[in-house]
């Protein structure tokens, strides 16, 4: 009998979820609550939702939190909600005078710093800014922390940024009101918690330099694990002690597929052929940020001549992030960071023609863990807070895996679809 078990959760753009896990890193359950997030959003909800999956969650030693970037929780004095959390431009020009200000700071605490300056400007005064994981870190625990990947200073005199710390450090221990409307014994450790694509890497087992961990979630992200990143490469977060990780990403790639899914329904990956019969799309729904950026680009279709089925379209736009991630590859080959083994995460790397694909246009094989990584991530930086496990320990845990390897003459064919997608690309850019 399992005696005790360490409980992960991930704060999506779509949902929350709560996943057990024991000593082996071996998953036993998953709850799942609806949270969809986007646009403008109120914060409390997170903290709902989160009650609503603790509900069935018994028998927990540990807890750890994930949660996407982009969030932001803004505090009065007493520790209450006093805005919105959102998503659009509004802080940009904040941002860019903060950039100039503190350039060490993290892209996310750039943007939750920026937020929380325009709110002061234009609302009111903000005591405490933080993510949406901090902030149920804090309904927990009663904790204002966090980490350096989610937005965290590192530096003092930041304010309202709350200080940051190693996410697999002890953020607190759940608090008797906490417990009562959480579910969970009082007492219980919490861990200071990650950024979801540093928990999701780390709960995948990619966790290795010369590891490529791809992202297919809201955005397709195409990262490498290194010990040191080239120099004028961009640098993401420390993953572990003398690991850190570069890589680039593709704004809005989960949208642009769920965006085609729902004009054309009945269409199937599998219902058309490797480059989909001649289309080509580039998914800039939301402006390029990577290789290089260019926040005016837009998306589109190439090589339309009317022969082409909704299966076409729906591969397209498939393929299109796809040789976007292989863009964001061979611009970190420029410096040398060195591939060896690729593992990818996010609601698209369990679709099994999604995953293919990737496979076919890098030319890799791709490993998808058997289990909600972001949640496992968690799950194990819980039991590292709690003294229940060493870092390296969790660092070495790996999960069960479907692999999905390249096959050679589909990988072949793809070379003439990506050079037609980096046409359409530099075309678009004059439009």
């Amino acid at each position: 009998m399992v005696t005790g078990l360490y409980l992960g959760i991930d704060i999506g753009s779509s949902a929350v979820k709560a996943a057990r896990f024991d000593r082996a890193g071996r998953q036993h359950d998953v709850v799942r609550v609806a949270c969809p997030s986007t646009g403008e959003f109120v914060p409390e909800t997170w903290w709902g939702a989160v009650q609503s999956v603790l509900l069935t969650m018994t028998n927990v030693r540990a807890v750890g939190i994930c949660g996407r970037g982009g969030t932001n929780v803004l505090l009065d004095a007493a520790g209450r909600v006093i805005a919105p959390s959102w998503s659009d431009r509004r802080a940009d020009f904040e941002q860019s005078d903060l950039r100039k200000e503190h350039p060490q700071l993290s892209g996310a605490a750039l943007r939750l710093l920026a937020k929380a300056r325009w709110w002061e400007t234009n609302r009111g005064t903000v005591a405490t800014a933080l993510t949406a994981k901090d902030y149920v870190v804090y309904r927990l625990t009663g904790a204002l922390v966090g980490d350096p990947a989610s937005g965290g200073a590192t530096a003092e005199g930041l304010d309202p940024l709350v200080q940051a710390s190693p996410p697999w450090t002890l953020a607190g221990r759940v608090t008797p009101g906490a417990a009562g409307i959480a579910g969970l014994p009082p007492g219980v450790p919490v861990a200071v918690g990650w950024h979801d694509g540093a928990a999701a890497a780390f709960g995948a087992g990619a966790s290795e330099t010369s590891t490529a961990a791809i992202t297919l979630g809201t955005n397709a992200v195409y990262r490498v694990v290194t010990s040191e990143v080239p120099e004028g490469f961009p640098r993401y977060w420390d993953l572990t002690p003398g690991l850190t990780v570069s890589g680039g990403d593709i704004a809005a790639a989960g949208t642009a597929m769920a965006w085609a899914r729902g004009l054309w329904p009945g269409a199937e990956l599998g219902g058309s052929t490797p480059g989909a019969d001649g289309t080509s799309f580039v998914p800039q729904l939301a402006g390029r940020i990577a290789p290089d950026v260019n926040r005016e680009a837009r998306g589109g279709f190439a090589g339309l001549d009317g022969s082409e089925t909704p299966s076409d379209m729906l591969r397209a736009v498939a393929e299109g992030i796809a040789f976007s991630l292989r863009q964001v590859r061979d611009y970190l080959r420029e410096g040398s960071l060195a591939v060896a083994r690729s593992v990818a995460t996010g609601g698209g790397a369990h679709d099994p023609g999604m995953a293919q694909i990737v496979a076919d246009v890098l030319g890799a094989a791709i490993a998808v863990a058997q289990a909600e990584e972001g949640c496992r991530g968690a799950a194990l930086l819980g039991a590292v807070a709690a003294g229940e496990m060493d870092l390296e320990t969790a660092r070495s845990l790996l999960p069960l895996y479907e692999t999905f390897e390249p096959d050679e003459a589909t990988f072949a064919a793809y070379d003439a679809g990506y050079e037609r997608f980096l046409r359409a690309q530099r075309a678009l850019d004059h439009v």
